[in-house]
């Protein structure tokens, strides 16, 4: 809670200040700014930047995951005939930078109305990401230019291939194959299917993988009776096959089992909202709509609130593939 406060406290003043900057260099940006002038007006910001609560409605923190899952409802009406009685039990896996993040809710009908919630004791962190994975390339391409972390020139190599590392893992992510010429004359290849089979990648998948189980192993078993678990994958390493292998057909949960059903299309109100934007940028923008759509109060539904079982009508329920 007091690192959560915290946080929140450094996050709202780096964002006053980011848009004082901004807003004072509207249409300056392209053409470059000096750096003399940029620090001194960065001190200025930060000496007379004006209260948090002036500038930004505050709705207290929204964990990662939460925020992802909250993208998907920002024009989801809490309608029973809408949703012809269906009910759907889901996850969210969030692959950032740092961290993959999970948390799971719950959809179903309930006193004449669609509820959904978020279920309880599903909320998972591991130290497995964006990071990890970069560090994992590296070594990965170092490896195949015969050079050692004994050898001389191992250190300039790994800082040339080290400053670029991002670029290249979304190139091989977005082609399935990368190709870099170092200052050596070697040229290194990385192709994602041979990348994700090196025992650097097999590690942090088991990892991964063994959060997952963890995660499903500690909620209520009444959540089980849902017979598909729809799994959606945000931020950066959506598209990991150690990520979305977990989405299996029939995922094992002690002596029962969920048939897993992956999530890959963006909301539909993004498609028709967001067209001058990639649809493919969604799973890395999620995270950030969600946690705007809920600091504007833009989300009717609370789905922060936790519930530790299952309590719904389960009767006359029809299962379909229908996405929100």
């Amino acid at each position: 809670v007091c690192r959560d406060v915290w946080a929140t406290k450094v996050l709202d003043e780096c964002s006053l200040v980011g848009q004082t900057l901004a807003d004072h260099y509207s249409g300056q940006w392209s053409r470059g700014i000096p750096l003399d002038d940029l620090s001194s007006s960065l001190k200025a910001a930060k000496e007379n930047a004006p209260t948090a609560q002036h500038l930004m409605a505050t709705s207290g923190t929204l964990s990662e995951p939460i925020a992802a899952f909250a993208s998907r409802l920002r024009n989801f009406l809490p309608d029973i005939e809408q949703y012809q009685h269906q009910r759907r039990l889901m996850m969210v896996i969030d692959v950032g930078a740092g961290t993959t993040d999970f948390a799971m809710f719950a959809r179903y009908p309930h006193e004449g109305k669609m509820k959904v919630c978020h279920v309880m004791n599903s909320v998972g962190t591991i130290r497995v990401a964006g990071d990890k994975i970069d560090r994992a390339l590296m070594d990965y391409m170092l490896s195949q230019t015969n050079i050692t972390e004994s050898d001389s020139r191992y250190g300039a190599m790994s800082a040339e291939l080290g400053r670029e590392i991002r670029l290249v893992k979304e190139e091989l992510f977005r082609n399935r194959t990368v190709e870099r010429s170092l200052s050596n004359g070697r040229t290194v290849e990385a192709k994602l299917q041979n990348f994700e089979k090196c025992p650097a990648m097999v590690c942090l998948r088991d990892r991964v993988e063994k959060r997952f189980n963890d995660v499903l192993s500690r909620i209520d078993v009444s959540w089980l009776s849902f017979p598909e678990l729809d799994v959606i994958f945000t931020g950066g390493g959506a598209s990991l096959g150690m990520v979305t292998r977990l989405a299996q057909d029939n995922i094992k949960i002690d002596t029962r089992r969920i048939r897993g059903v992956p999530v890959r299309r963006p909301p539909i109100w993004f498609e028709e909202e967001c067209g001058e934007i990639d649809i493919n940028a969604y799973p890395q923008l999620a995270v950030c709509i969600g946690g705007a759509a809920h600091g504007a109060k833009k989300i009717p539904l609370g789905v922060e609130e936790e519930q530790e079982a299952f309590a719904g009508d389960t009767r006359n329920v029809r299962f379909t593939l229908e996405r929100f």
